[in-house]
């Protein structure tokens, strides 16, 4: 019973990766791996501070790897920093929300 469950919540990760992955250089989100993380963390943590959608393709970017890789904890502390650093913007915020309760 616990792999059936433990499958359906990766294919349900997959799932949401494939539809709210913003490629990065022609990537899918099928070829992110583990290895990718911290790469993703420094494109983060080093977008222009003058580029909010930068910023904010940054930090989806690096949610949805740590969804692909499985690792819902730390997809939902970025989905939930980036929901209070640019809660200005309500379609972001929407969509990061969204997000969150389909992790719930």
């Amino acid at each position: 019973v616990m792999n059936i469950r433990q499958s359906g919540m990766n294919r349900l990760d997959d799932t949401i990766v494939a539809y709210n992955y913003i490629p990065d250089s022609g990537r899918g989100p099928e070829s992110i791996t583990a290895a990718d993380i911290p790469s993703l963390g420094k494109a983060y943590l080093n977008a222009p501070s003058d580029d909010i959608q930068l910023q904010q393709e940054a930090g989806m970017r690096l949610a949805m790897a740590y969804l692909k890789t499985h690792d819902r904890k730390m997809a939902k502390e970025i989905l939930a920093e980036l929901s209070v650093r640019f809660a200005d913007d309500e379609e972001f915020v929407a969509q990061c929300n969204k997000i969150l309760n389909q992790l719930k």
